[in-house]
């Protein structure tokens, strides 16, 4: 179902696919872009230096990475994502590695 939908929506002037590979993603999001995406939720300043103190301690010489296998890795994983949501604009369709847009895509998210 989900291969026929893509299709049917790749048939759209102006649709997009593009594939994304999630391997190794808690390693290559970068901590800066975390804490930006803690500062966007409004998390408070106390749980937000909790958090900083947390990812320095456990790698202090790696600017990326969020820690495997903790429970605050996803949460940490989809902040530091949060400030890149609205590059895909409009009704985008998941399926597996590969997100369908049905709009336009900004010059940062194209294929290069």
């Amino acid at each position: 179902m989900g291969i026929r939908r893509a299709h049917d929506a790749m048939q759209n002037a102006g649709a997009q696919a593009v594939s994304i590979d999630i391997a190794n993603a808690f390693n290559s999001i970068p901590r800066d872009e975390i804490l930006n995406g803690l500062d966007i939720a409004q998390v408070p300043r106390t749980m937000r230096n909790y958090i900083a103190s947390f990812l320095q301690l456990r790698h202090g010489l790696h600017l990326h990475e969020v820690p495997q296998g903790d429970p605050l890795s996803m949460l940490l994983y989809c902040l530091g994502h949060s400030s890149r949501r609205s590059e895909v604009i409009s009704r985008p369709y998941s399926h597996t590695r590969t997100t369908f847009s049905l709009s336009t895509m900004t010059p940062r998210m194209r294929m290069r």
